[in-house]
């Protein structure tokens, strides 16, 4: 009767973490090169995250693609990831036993926990009387809180112990193995960093899940057919970040270009009348520096925050001239 009980508790739960985990963000980050992708990353590992209750939340990263330019992006690779794990395994295999338990009782705790937190949901609702009822409309917030965190818990030790297990097969191949544990990493991140070109690489697509939103940044350096690889995985939301005033992609055949192998989707949808919104604060230059491409190229509508004030930001003493613009000849030569 017991292992019966369990096995009803592990369906729930298993059932209630594929229905948040079809709720859940996931996301695919773009941009066409390596380094663009990397300060992206970095970003995103630097910033605390507010999830819609009010609590931190943390997202699950994951980096895609060769060519990782900063060490948080080459931590971050699932070629990185996958490796570690084996290499720990490796190293003592009677003690990768010993964490495959713990993974497995810690994962059987979080199910068990998570399967309580939605019977005392169920219950909850029907002593309020309803989904409809005023109260439980004053307690939904926080139920749906806790909810979501102990789902999220469920998840990564489901996820985890998965990788244990992979990992510290004995009767699979080290190849097989490494696979496996590649695609577990791709499944768990919620948001997949990586350039256009690795966005469609085999264990990105071999992974099936899609990705509610797909962002893409310097999105007017990228050609069209480069864009749309990462279009595949059945997005609902595409958001591009670019400048066509800047930058376009980089055509070494001009015969392409003439044919307009150059042009951007971000551009072909500006001239088909989607009205791009502009980001109108500057943060990098002087303001009289800024004030020509303002009129030049955005209408006047850059604006300078006082972070790049003249009093905040004076020019450097050396400059004789206390002016935005200095040119200063050096007797120099470039070298690699």
């Amino acid at each position: 009767a017991r292992d019966a009980a369990r096995a009803r508790a592990a369906a729930q739960s298993a059932h209630t973490v594929a229905q948040l985990d079809a709720q859940s963000p996931r996301l695919l980050v773009c941009a066409p090169s390596n380094v663009a992708v990397d300060e992206l990353l970095s970003r995103v590992l630097a910033s605390e995250f507010v999830d819609t209750f009010g609590g931190a939340y943390r997202p699950a990263v994951l980096r895609v693609g060769g060519g990782a330019t900063c060490d948080a992006a080459r931590a971050m690779a699932v070629e990185t990831r996958a490796d570690r794990k084996l290499d720990e395994i490796a190293r003592d295999p009677a003690e990768a036993q010993r964490m495959l338990g713990e993974a497995d009782a810690y994962n059987d705790a979080a199910q068990r926990e998570l399967s309580e937190c939605v019977r005392c949901i169920d219950r909850r609702v029907r002593a309020c009387g309803g989904v409809a009822s005023g109260a439980w409309a004053a307690e939904a917030k926080e139920h749906a809180a806790a909810l979501t965190r102990q789902w999220e818990k469920a998840r990564l030790a489901s996820s985890e112990a998965r990788k244990w297990r992979v990992g510290t097969d004995s009767s699979r191949s080290l190849g097989w193995r490494r696979q496996e544990l590649r695609s577990l990493e791709i499944g768990a991140a919620q948001i997949i960093f990586a350039t256009l070109a690795a966005a469609g690489s085999e264990i990105v697509a071999r992974a099936g899940q899609p990705f509610q939103t797909v962002l893409v940044d310097e999105a007017c350096q990228a050609t069209e057919p480069a864009l749309i690889v990462a279009l595949q995985y059945r997005a609902r939301r595409l958001l591009l970040f670019g400048d066509p005033a800047q930058l376009p992609a980089t055509i070494l055949s001009r015969a392409a270009e003439a044919c307009g192998y150059g042009r951007s989707l971000f551009e072909r949808l500006q001239a088909n009348g989607e009205a791009p919104a502009l980001l109108t604060v500057q943060y990098r230059m002087h303001p009289q520096i800024a004030r020509f491409p303002s009129e030049r190229f955005y209408a006047g509508r850059l604006i300078s925050p006082p972070s790049v004030s003249p009093d905040v930001r004076p020019p450097p003493a050396v400059l004789r001239a206390r002016a935005p613009v200095s040119y200063t000849h050096l007797r120099a030569h470039e070298t690699d």
